[in-house]
């Protein structure tokens, strides 16, 4: 609502970059009459804050160039309004001419002197009939294969290359649960679990737990026994960040490249991600697509574009001599290359949504649980939650195993408003139990005035590895943790990457009481 709001007063009070607009955009007059709509007026009982504030901050973006609005992970967790939120978000940039100039949005793009994570993927190999079976992109098509084929298509267009499907191109991962526990689409009988700890991790974790004991055949590749490796048949011990070069190029969706070397060989059965991968992929009969038999060797390859011009012969040799690989920056690439849309601009009524079949401009959508669309579901549930903050020195699921970190902190906390916790009669430090209609968990009570008096604040991850780690306890891995609480649904999730809701949901809480036992510890 606030992304929509913007554009209308940008647009209508004349604030746009009308150079940029008038020579690198179109859609612009669609796009003009489609945000009539969305007055500040409109949009000030939705974001909770005035028609003042929005026309102020509109402006305060509009008029000091260059702005960039930071990228986070916020829209890609509120569901069903992500998609359209992102959109709006990106126009703004547009139509501010906050593209690709110095403190802008910059377009990194794939490198063109070494070779990229895609290239590495060997996408090519994989034939139709099989990328139509990957589960959810009949339905979330943007970020599954009828998406990002056409989205590669055109980036190569533009840069040569395409961007990594590792990060573009998932299978949705409800889909793939609920086709566990009911067989449809089609079954599916085994998962491989790599570098993740679904149990804790993902959306409705209930549900995935019940996914996870069904499922008839589970590797899980890891560094510890977590949850998930607990449910596991096999789990292989990996290599951990000392015991393996690592290349860092943000799966290559930029230009530059930072190389490390392995301080020790893997200790133990230990083994790298690519050893496990490279054979497998040669016991499966794909021995001319493995050709380097080290990291290293398939490091320097990715590399060797680049070793003329530093004079090297080895990735060792690279990484002891410079280590770093980062172009000159340059700005204002559009206009030489255009942008990667069919038009070879921007396109602010998008033809490639328009293609997938979804709306074209954003719309508003309202978050997926909340007071304006579901009444009496707020009658029950009368807080807004929002989940999954980090806590230091945890990260995700992971470091709850270390007891010198656990140390640190001993038990999850929940931020609360201190008016609120008075008006529900709760002390600071107090259990109190979380509830939505998925489920509830239990959290300490931290009062602070950082949060809105209407919101509840909890954090990402909690298990507790001194629990009894076998089934059916897996290290309370349920008990506070606060994906019980958030929905997968499908009409919950972003219709145009699934993404599902981990904020904007409606929630209740109490006290724990002494018949209820005093949390996860």
């Amino acid at each position: 609502a606030l992304a929509l709001a913007w554009l209308n007063v940008i647009i209508h009070e004349g604030l746009c970059d009308w150079d940029f607009v008038m020579n690198w955009c179109t859609g612009f007059d669609e796009l003009t009459e489609h945000v009539d709509q969305f007055t500040p007026e409109w949009a000030a009982p939705l974001t909770w804050l005035t028609p003042e504030q929005i026309r102020e901050s509109a402006y305060l973006y509009a008029t000091h160039k260059p702005g960039n609005i930071q990228w986070g992970v916020a829209l890609d967790q509120i569901g069903t309004p992500g998609g359209a939120a992102i959109q709006a978000r990106a126009l703004l940039r547009a139509v501010t001419g906050n593209l690709d100039a110095p403190g802008s949005d910059l377009l990194t793009g794939p490198a063109l002197d070494y070779y990229t994570d895609e290239e590495m993927e060997a996408n090519e190999y994989l034939p139709e009939e099989q990328t139509a079976k990957q589960l959810g992109s009949d339905r979330f098509k943007l970020i599954t294969w009828p998406g990002y084929g056409r989205i590669a298509e055109l980036t190569k267009s533009f840069w040569g290359k395409a961007p990594t499907a590792e990060w573009m191109c998932e299978a949705h991962p409800p889909t793939v649960f609920e086709a566990i526990l009911t067989g449809k689409p089609y079954p599916v009988k085994a998962l491989l679990v790599a570098a993740t700890n679904p149990v804790n991790s993902y959306g409705n974790s209930s549900k995935v737990l019940e996914a996870l004991r069904k499922v008839d055949f589970m590797v899980t590749c890891e560094y510890w026994l977590t949850p998930t490796a607990m449910l596991s048949d096999y789990v292989l011990p990996m290599a951990g960040a000392l015991e393996r070069p690592t290349i860092t190029s943000t799966y290559g969706c930029s230009d530059f490249l930072i190389a490390s070397q392995r301080a020790i060989q893997p200790l133990y059965e230990r083994r790298t991600d690519f050893d496990f991968w490279r054979g497998l992929g040669l016991k499966l009969g794909q021995e001319e697509m493995w050709p380097w038999e080290t990291l290293e060797e398939a490091n320097f390859h990715r590399i060797s574009p680049l070793a003329p011009s530093y004079g090297v012969e080895s990735y060792d040799e690279f990484v002891e001599n410079y280590r770093f690989h980062f172009p000159e920056r340059e700005y204002y690439k559009y206009r030489e290359r255009g942008f990667a849309t069919p038009s070879g601009k921007v396109e602010l009524y998008s033809s490639v949504l328009e293609e997938l079949g979804y709306p074209p401009l954003p719309e508003y959508l309202p978050p997926v649980e909340c007071e304006l669309t579901k009444p009496e579901l707020a009658e029950e549930y009368p807080l807004v939650l929002t989940t999954g903050p980090g806590v230091m020195p945890f990260h995700h699921s992971e470091h709850f195993q270390i007891k010198e970190l656990r140390y640190l902190r001993h038990e999850p906390y929940a931020d609360i408003n201190p008016a609120t916790a008075a008006q529900l009669s709760l002390k600071d430090g107090d259990w109190i139990w979380i509830e939505t209609k998925r489920g509830r968990i239990k959290a300490r009570a931290n009062l602070t005035q950082a949060v809105h008096p209407t919101v509840i604040v909890t954090q990402r991850g909690w298990w507790f590895p001194e629990k009894d780690m076998r089934e059916p306890i897996l290290g309370g891995c349920l008990e506070c943790n606060t994906n019980v609480l958030t929905s997968d649904a499908d009409e919950d999730c972003n219709p145009f990457s699934g993404s599902w809701a981990n904020r904007g949901l409606l929630c209740r809480v109490y006290k724990v009481t002494d018949s209820d036992g005093k949390g996860g510890r």
